[in-house]
């Protein structure tokens, strides 16, 4: 097992929700620690500090806990960071060299500034509109 803690700097208070997933992380192990196979993807979420920055903004964070190991070594670990407020959803798609190994203990840390312009950043911006379409749909033969 490894351990990891997440902090976001300086998000703007209209963010609603923040959570990291990290896609690639492996739950099965020989005796020898060996990693086998079966990744999973674990997700954490992030609380809202209650105190602003002075500036308005807030830091999320969550506290170092027990996440399974990185699954594939040599390569860097993908990480999502999901971003919800009422009207949008960004998920910014990155990596870090620094994997959680077996035994590791990681905190990373972005700014939110940083994160949203990162040119290593992959970032899917899904707005809601305001308008709801109607559409119809057949049912077809039973099968």
């Amino acid at each position: 097992m490894a351990k990891a803690a997440f902090k976001i700097t300086n998000v703007p208070a209209e963010i609603d929700e923040i959570s990291v997933t990290l896609p690639n992380q492996a739950n099965q192990f020989k005796f020898d620690g060996t990693i086998i196979g079966n990744t999973q993807e674990q997700t954490l979420t992030l609380t809202k500090n209650e105190a602003s920055n002075e500036d308005g903004s807030f830091d999320w964070f969550v506290d170092e806990t027990i996440v399974y190991p990185f699954a594939s070594e040599n390569t860097n670990m993908p990480i999502h960071v999901i971003v919800k407020s009422s009207d949008i959803a960004y998920t910014f798609k990155t990596t870090s060299s620094k994997s959680c190994s077996k035994g590791k203990r990681i905190s990373y840390k972005s700014d939110w500034e940083t994160m949203k312009f990162s040119n290593n950043t992959h970032v899917e911006i899904t707005p809601w509109t305001e308008t709801v379409e109607e559409s119809e749909f057949e049912l077809g033969k039973a099968q």
